[in-house]
C-alpha cells in the first residue's frame, strides 16, 4: 500500500510490529533493563533520532540505541524517569576501541527526572553558533 509519512503515528506502528517479529540481538534480550517491553524504544529501528525516542519511552522505560553517531541540535529535556542502553562494544577500555553509540548534544534532565545510561558515549558541543 502507499507508504505512511515518515514520523506517522501508522508509519511508527508499522516498526513496533516489524521489530516484534525479529529475535532480538543478545545485548538487548539480555540487558539489566530486562530486554524490550512495550512502551520501550530501539533507535534506529523503531524511529531514527533520540530525541523521538526520549519522546516516546514510556515512564521507567528504556532506549535501546544501535551502534552509530547520533546528533541532533538544542537542548533535548528529560521529563521522565528513563534508561538508555547502547550496544555494547567487545573492545571497550581497550586502547583505540570504538564502536559503541555516540549520542552527540545536549541533555537538560528536568525536575523529579532521573535515569541511567549505560555503553554509550556522550558529547556535548557548545562551539557551534545556534542555527538561525
Amino acid at each position: 500500500g502507499p507508504k505512511a509519512p515518515a514520523g506517522s503515528e501508522e508509519e511508527y506502528s508499522t516498526r513496533v510490529q516489524n521489530v516484534q517479529q525479529r529475535n532480538l540481538d543478545p545485548w538487548i534480550a539480555q540487558s539489566d533493563c530486562g530486554g524490550l517491553k512495550e512502551g520501550d524504544i530501539l533507535v534506529p529501528d523503531h524511529c531514527p533520532s533520540v530525541p523521538e525516542a526520549v519522546a516516546r519511552v514510556q515512564y521507567n522505560g528504556t532506549v535501546y540505541i544501535r551502534k552509530g553517531t547520533y546528533k541532533w541540535d538544542g537542548v533535548l529535556v528529560v521529563q521522565k524517569h528513563l534508561h538508555i542502553r547502547g550496544e555494547p562494544e567487545p573492545t571497550e577500555g581497550v586502547p583505540g576501541g570504538k564502536g559503541r553509540p555516540t549520542l552527540e548534544g545536549r541533555w537538560l534532565l528536568g525536575e523529579h527526572s532521573s535515569g541511567s545510561f549505560k555503553h554509550v558515549n556522550c558529547i556535548a558541543r557548545f562551539n557551534q553558533p545556534p542555527a538561525q
